[in-house]
């Protein structure tokens, strides 16, 4: 009887060691690239709202993110759980306080469907989701199971950042790592690939720009981060 709670226990206690690896916070930079094919008019569309290029860069606590292309360029720091955020303008030179949406839950939210195809994005396993909405398919997505951006206490919209906003949206925080979405004519694509991610943060990773503070909410400091990059 003994042994046999002993077995018990130690069964428990793998469990629960699995459960927390599969389910840890991600810590690093991730780098994704986005690339346009089909009808040049469509794919010009696209140009302008989605970012060619987007990076996402955490501790577990604060976030920077950047996006690059069309008019969707923007860089914007946030610490996890606040409702304001920092928009960087290298353009004017400016650090602007702004204010998080609410994120709002959706009527009609998309279903996700598992598939058993997998593959390596970047050096993680991803794993296929079909999403459909009623009853036609929207777009594939590839998402990986180990890790979690630590957003769950972070109940606002990244409007415009496309791999955040719908890892946080839709996929319980999960760490989006592919997204394949076709124009509803069949006509262009648009595929979005984790191209890099490292786990190494540099020390300047958080560190903000000496440009001048647009305050809007009459608050003349910068926000307080670490220079050591919050470690």
């Amino acid at each position: 009887m003994k042994k046999q709670i002993i077995g018990l226990l130690a069964f428990g206690f793998l469990l629960i060691s699995l459960q927390t690896q599969a389910q840890q916070v991600f810590k690093g930079k991730i780098t994704y690239k986005t690339t346009f094919t089909g009808d040049e008019k469509l794919v010009n569309q696209a140009k302008a709202f989605m970012p060619a290029l987007e990076e996402i860069i955490t501790d577990g606590k604060n976030f920077r993110v950047l996006d690059e292309g069309g008019f969707a360029t923007k860089e914007i720091f946030f610490e996890a759980g606040n409702e304001y955020y920092y928009l960087i303008s290298a353009k004017d030179e400016t650090i602007t306080k702004e204010k998080f949406r609410k994120r709002r839950k959706s009527l009609n939210p998309p279903n996700f469907k598992k598939t058993d195809e997998v593959k390596q994005v970047a050096g993680l396993t991803a794993r296929k989701y079909e999403v459909w909405s009623k009853d036609k398919k929207r777009a594939d997505v590839w998402v990986n199971d180990e890790y979690r951006w630590n957003l769950e206490n972070h109940p606002y919209r990244f409007s415009k950042t496309l791999m955040l906003d719908a890892s946080t949206s839709d996929l319980d925080n999960k760490v989006l790592l592919g997204l394949n979405y076709p124009h509803p004519s069949g006509n262009a694509n648009i595929i979005v690939w984790a191209t890099e991610i490292t786990t190494n943060i540099s020390k300047d990773a958080f560190k903000l720009p000496d440009f001048q503070m647009v305050d809007r909410f009459k608050e003349i400091k910068k926000p307080d981060i670490k220079k050591d990059g919050g470690k």
